[in-house]
Parts: C-alpha cells; structure tokens; sequence
C-alpha cells in the first residue's frame, strides 16, 4: 500500500453516486501544480471518499476549494497517460468566506471504521466533536 498526502483545488464540485451493490462513493478530483514559468504543469488526483462520510462533506468540496487529502494511492494508465486515483482516509479543507475568498482551515474528516451508525464520523458544527491532529 502507497499512502500519499497531496495538496491542491479541487477541479470540479464533488459527486455522490451509489454503486450497484448500495455502497456510496463521492468522487472529486485534485489538481496539484509543479514546477514554475514554462514548467509549470498540474498533476491531476481522482480521489474517492467511500460511504456517508462522503456524501456528508461532498457540501464543502467544492471547484476552486483548496483540499489536503491523505489516503492510498494507485497509479494506472489510460490511453498513454498516467492516471493517479486516491482512495481517501482522510480530508481537510479551507471554509469559504461570505466573499468567495478562502479561509482558515475546516475540521478535518477522519476514517473511522468503528463508529455506530448514529454517531457523527467528524465534527462538523459541534465543537465536541472537533477532532484535531497535532
């Protein structure tokens, strides 16, 4: 297993879908610039957060929201390019101000495996539930 930690915007709003079996996938890409001047290129991270963690912060992973996702990464080829997909563990974002502009980091959404159903896997509005890496 490749775990990476990359950040970079999201390139397009985040999408919910449900596979045939039942099981929930939100799905966003992130797009991770290199290099400077004529070198300058973007290296492009499809990244999948499983199950209703997903489909409760797909809200905030919006086009242009600038995202820290850790999670393993598998690399594959399609049509001769390189195509970089990220199974996400765990995701950060900057909250949006009433302007448009960024902000200060948003709570961190964790993978936790062990919760109950009605518990909140993250904290998103009640600070009791905040959980923060130091």
């Amino acid at each position: 297993m490749q775990l990476c930690t990359i950040s970079g915007n999201i390139g397009s709003d985040a999408v919910t879908r449900q596979t045939q079996k039942g099981d929930k996938v939100t799905a966003f890409n992130v797009g991770v610039q290199q290099g400077w001047g004529d070198n300058k290129s973007t290296n492009w991270y499809r990244c999948n957060v499983w199950g209703d963690r997903g489909e409760k912060i797909a809200q905030y992973l919006l086009k242009g929201v600038k995202v820290f996702v850790t999670g393993e990464l598998s690399i594959g080829s399609y049509e001769g390019k390189t195509q970089f997909e990220v199974r996400v563990n765990e995701v950060e974002w900057e909250r949006r101000q009433a302007d448009g502009s960024q902000g200060a980091p948003a709570r961190r959404a964790e993978r936790q495996d062990d919760l109950e159903e009605d518990q909140v896997p993250f904290g998103l509005g009640d600070p009791a539930y905040e959980h923060r890496v130091s």
